[in-house]
């Protein structure tokens, strides 16, 4: 399980059923019998292990035994994108000052960062380091310069 952060008051759940569930706080202290706000499309093919949503409350990652992370679209319930992974993932989490970068560890001792969205990995020429950009109507920066 895993509660979103600010304002927006929700609850993940996941697990055997192999289904991710999102409930309403609210609903949940109030209500005698709760039933979930939206329940995602996509399906994992095994159990579910993580969840983790982004600064916004609009996305959150799955993952677990199918070795698949999905990010799932909290206002349509649609996959927004999956990635087959080589292990089995226990465990996600997203940078909390950069919605598009999460990390994902498995059993095998390996961290591994994503990016999602429309970014990319470059290599400055005026200080020789690596940087992650998002392309905005046509337009890019990169925060180190500006550029």
């Amino acid at each position: 399980m895993e509660f979103s952060p600010g304002r927006n008051s929700f609850l993940a759940s996941c697990g055997d059923d192999k289904r991710v569930l999102i409930w309403r706080t609210s609903s949940l202290l109030c209500s005698e019998s709760p039933s979930p706000s939206a329940i995602m499309d996509s399906r994992h093919e095994s159990n579910i292990f993580c969840l983790a949503f982004d600064s916004r409350s609009s996305t959150l990652l799955s993952s677990g035994n199918d070795s698949t992370v999905i990010l799932h679209d909290l206002a349509t319930g649609k996959a927004m994108d999956v990635w087959a992974w080589e292990d089995v993932v226990y465990t996600l989490s997203v940078d909390p000052s950069h919605d598009e970068l999460f990390a994902a560890a498995s059993n095998n001792g390996r961290v591994t960062l994503f990016l999602t969205g429309r970014v990319e990995l470059f290599r400055c020429h005026r200080c020789d380091r690596w940087w992650w950009r998002r392309w905005v109507q046509g337009l890019d920066r990169h925060a180190g310069h500006g550029l």
